[in-house]
């Protein structure tokens, strides 16, 4: 990902305007809910975006 796309994508997660864990929290569940009705096969690009908001979340905040 790209130091642009990734700053935008920061900047989206915290438009969400909730607090981090639950956010993450959401995105776990969505990709738990995935996994269960399809997985990889059928979600990989939205699995791919949690993982990449998940990295975000890791990230050290700015």
């Amino acid at each position: 990902m790209s130091e642009q796309a990734a700053a935008d994508l920061a900047a989206a997660v915290a438009a969400l305007e909730m607090p981090r864990a639950g956010v993450r929290r959401w995105l776990e569940w969505s990709k738990a809910f995935c996994a269960r009705h399809g997985g990889r096969r059928r979600y990989a690009e939205l699995l791919d975006l949690y993982d990449e908001c998940l990295a975000v979340l890791d990230a050290p905040e700015r």
